[in-house]
């Protein structure tokens, strides 16, 4: 038997042993990670990264000749120790620098407790564009307001003034909401009607966007408010005028058919009083004045009129319902009627130079043209108004016969 075991190992002797695949790699790593492990146990010191459990001792006694200045700690000893010891120390080698950088503390303050304490200038406040909202947007360098015509078909009757803001604006009657995204200014519809009704409650900011405080002499905040209020509606003041109408929706007319009938003065600087004025100069049509005597217009009212007032007219407009006259002049030429021309010539001659004169829209129906005074004395039979135009129309008279075919449009007061 040993001598089989002997010649088996002698001929495995001369056979190559063939290592698995992994084998070498695996001794490899083995050899390497054994001599890293070797290397990191040599110079390993566990107490090298410890931090002591309790910080050492340190000492925050201030000298007697140390007084920090007023205006950056307050005279106490306890406020000023703990200033400079505030963090603990987490080291032997950090409290060594704290303890340097605290010597600098103290000779800086030191130093600096004669010199005021003074802050750094703000910057200017500047409001720049943003996102166009439908009751905001900012524009401060143009004079904060602009027209915003792509949304006007959300808000009432084509257009809103919309203002340039970072924030979103009160509500200018109760103060407790935001403006809504109908009424801009407001937060519903009774606060604005309110307005309308009262005015805004802060005179010195523009009459426009109500944002802004108004320029020296002026009653805008800038130049884009100011071409606004040119166009403004007369009632809310803010918003466009609808068309060639003259407020800018069926909310603003709701709230003059409540109020009404009352007037409203037309601005200085508004298209309908420059409007109202070249109609009149261009109607100083007579000959007993020259052009250069034309009265000088001080106000223009705009009267406002109840759907009362207005349904008579607007029933003698389309059916020719006649009514007896009541406001007629039983003295005049031609009978007892109301007495109008298309001269202003003619009408202010019937006025003192500080009178007024009503501009008036009237429905002449069928016209009985007469040629000379007193060919009739009354409205003819068949017929619904007279006309008489004396000295080829620069003194024409126009006689209505009755209350309903005229309703009064403007005011006109002179200096």
């Amino acid at each position: 038997m040993p001598s089989l075991l002997l010649a088996a190992l002698t001929a495995s002797a001369s056979v190559p042993v063939v290592p698995p695949k992994n084998a070498k790699k695996s001794s490899v790593k083995k050899k390497k990670s054994s001599a890293l492990s070797s290397q990191q146990t040599s110079n390993y010191n566990p107490f090298k990264f410890m931090v002591p459990a309790t910080p050492p001792a340190y000492s925050s006694t201030l000298p007697a000749s140390f007084s920090p200045p007023a205006a950056v700690f307050p005279p106490t000893d306890a406020t000023t120790r703990s200033f400079f010891d505030r963090g603990s120390l987490r080291s032997a080698k950090t409290s060594r620098s704290n303890r340097s950088l605290s010597s600098v503390f103290r000779s800086a303050l030191a130093a600096s407790a004669s010199v005021p304490v003074v802050p750094p200038p703000l910057p200017p406040r500047k409001l720049t564009p943003g996102a166009l909202q439908d009751f905001a947007a900012a524009d401060y360098t143009n004079g904060h307001s602009t027209l915003n015509k792509s949304s006007s078909q959300n808000l009432i009757s084509r257009g809103l003034a919309s203002f340039t803001s970072t924030t979103v604006q009160r509500c200018l009657v109760c103060r407790s909401r935001p403006g809504s995204r109908e009424y801009t200014i407001t937060c519903c519809l009774v606060c604005f009607e309110k307005f309308c009704e009262d005015g805004p409650t802060d005179l010195r900011k523009c009459n426009v966007c109500h944002c802004l405080p108004k320029l020296q002499g002026q009653q805008q905040c800038g130049q884009t408010c100011a071409e606004t209020a040119k166009v403004a509606c007369l009632v809310c003041k803010f918003r466009p005028r609808n068309g060639k109408h003259d407020l800018c929706g069926l909310t603003c007319k709701r709230v003059a058919m409540r109020l009404a009938p009352f007037i409203l003065e037309v601005p200085h600087d508004h298209t309908i009083f420059d409007k109202v004025e070249r109609h009149f100069k261009e109607a100083w049509k007579t000959s007993s004045h020259s052009p250069f005597s034309i009265p000088v217009i001080t106000k223009i009212f705009k009267i406002i009129e109840n759907e009362d007032f207005q349904r008579p007219y607007e029933l003698y407009r389309f059916v020719k319902f006649r009514k007896r006259v009541d406001v007629a002049d039983p003295g005049g030429a031609f009978g007892q009627g109301i007495y109008t021309s298309s001269a202003s010539g003619k009408a202010y001659d019937f006025c003192k130079e500080d009178g007024a004169l009503l501009l008036s829209k009237v429905v002449l129906g069928r016209v009985k043209q007469v040629n000379d005074w007193y060919d009739v004395t009354s409205c003819p039979p068949g017929y619904d108004s007279v006309v008489f135009d004396h000295k080829n129309g620069t003194r024409n008279e126009t006689i209505l016969y009755s209350d309903d075919a005229i309703r009064p449009v403007f005011l006109i007061i002179f200096q």
